[in-house]
């Protein structure tokens, strides 16, 4: 069963509890991390998550460094929809400012 649901612009997309706290763990560790990790710490399934601009940027760079450098438990499907949708959403954001 799902711990939440983060809310984008592609849709509601479902993360489990475990990916929910790493992601939370991880951003803790980060002072730019502080805003995004309050809310998912805060959220649970009966509400869906809404981040801010800020928010989707903390947890999509930590996603992209979680990506990229795995460890033995591996990345997610729920980790990989969610930076997908992440993805889809900031990029037409970052190619307009350039």
């Amino acid at each position: 069963m799902a711990a939440l649901t983060v809310v984008t612009a592609s849709g509601g997309i479902e993360i489990s509890r475990a990916t929910k706290e790493q992601l939370v763990k991880r951003l803790g560790g980060l002072s730019r991390g502080h805003a995004a990790r309050k809310v998912l710490t805060e959220a649970d399934a009966s509400r869906p998550v809404k981040l801010d601009d800020d928010g989707m940027r903390q947890v999509f760079a930590e996603l992209s460094y979680w990506l990229d450098h795995p460890g033995p438990d591996g990345f997610p499907d729920d980790a990989r929809a969610l930076y997908r949708a992440l993805a889809g959403e900031l990029e037409p954001a970052a190619s307009a400012g350039g």
